[in-house]
């Protein structure tokens, strides 16, 4: 990627005795200074990532299998705050999908039967 090339060029540059005001990287002939420049913020950006990642401890998991295996490892207490989390956001999601529903009629047939059952005297009170 050009990211690594830049780093590579970088690399080379500040090793080699530089008598050119410029560089190849890619196609493009760039001013070293340019390319330290570039270099240096994608270094600085990659290390910045990282750190982020140790100083929230956010793990990199991308599968459900590495998932899993994390929430095995959890202490009860924290295994049992997940269950809730996931809990709330399934209410969330039904709560939402039920708002949808009602909203675009979709749950009207229920309203029809509830008069109709009325209608018919076979209406039961709502525990």
């Amino acid at each position: 990627s050009l990211r690594y090339q830049l780093i590579a060029k970088a690399t080379y540059l500040r090793f080699a005795t530089v008598h050119q005001a410029s560089v190849s990287v890619g196609r493009v002939k760039r001013p070293v200074f340019a390319v330290l420049r570039l270099a240096h913020s994608a270094v600085r950006e990659k290390t910045e990532l990282r750190l982020k990642q140790r100083r929230d401890n956010i793990p990199t998991m991308s599968t459900v299998q590495e998932i899993e295996k994390a929430i095995e490892h959890l202490p009860a207490d924290e295994f049992f705050k997940l269950g809730k989390w996931f809990d709330d956001q399934r209410e969330r999601v039904w709560d939402e999908r039920i708002a949808r529903d009602a909203q675009s009629g979709r749950l009207d047939f229920l309203i029809e039967e509830a008069r109709a059952a009325r209608k018919s005297g076979t209406l039961r009170p709502f525990p």
